[in-house]
């Protein structure tokens, strides 16, 4: 089921390095593959969508105070992408979630050493979904 994520996080890395934007139609495609994930979770476990639910509110609510509280530092598409992925992630288990963030925290950590090593201002704009599809999909294998 991983590889039906691919192909739309790709595209959306690709978008969001190019123009540091997140189109809602994609964030909600993987929205919808997620639900149908969950779907086919669900049936061999009932707590699945419980775990889900619970993820993808607990990531929203988070990313989105971290958003007010760097003053945009996060997007919209990044909230919204990041709920999108934490639905099927958090129904395979707290700790695929965990993991996720963590790949996402250490790929935001390499970007922010490539820019210290440049001599770039750490207020550049950098694209956090090719971070976010990078950790989701790690959190789902």
């Amino acid at each position: 089921m991983i590889f039906i994520y691919l192909l739309p996080l790709i595209v959306i890395s690709i978008i969001d390095i190019r123009t540091r934007r997140i189109p809602d139609y994609l964030s909600g495609l993987v929205g919808l593959i997620g639900i149908s994930h969950v779907y086919q979770l669900a049936s061999d476990s009932s707590i699945a969508w419980r775990q889900g639910m619970t993820a993808a509110a607990g990531i929203f609510f988070l990313m989105l105070i971290v958003a007010v509280i760097s003053s945009g530092g996060i997007g919209g598409g990044d909230i919204k992408l990041a709920t999108a992925l934490s639905l099927p992630v958090g129904a395979m288990g707290w700790e695929q979630l965990i993991f996720a963030w963590i790949v996402i925290s250490l790929c935001m950590l390499g970007i922010i050493l490539i820019l210290l090593v440049l001599r770039k201002p750490l207020k550049t704009a950098v694209p956090f979904g090719p971070c976010l599809a990078l950790g989701y999909l790690a959190g789902m294998v």
